[in-house]
């Protein structure tokens, strides 16, 4: 889990996060099906927010995740 606040000055790696997953969720999208992507946050104490992010794409292969995810 990431804890990236912009109070803490992450905020254009915060922006480049989202710009990714976004970018990435059209990008990687199934053919003939239009990109359904979801984020939605919660509140995590009083100075943090958990962010969830999802979308119907391809998907990545199981032996590439420890790899984009380290």
């Amino acid at each position: 889990m990431w804890h990236i606040t912009p109070e803490k000055g992450y905020a254009v790696e915060l922006r480049q996060l989202f710009q990714n997953l976004l970018t990435n969720g059209i990008k990687f999208s199934r053919e003939g099906i239009a990109p359904d992507i979801s984020i939605r946050a919660e509140r995590e104490g009083k100075k943090h927010w958990r962010f969830f992010v999802s979308d119907n794409g391809i998907g990545i292969a199981a032996k590439h995740l420890s790899k984009i995810f380290l």
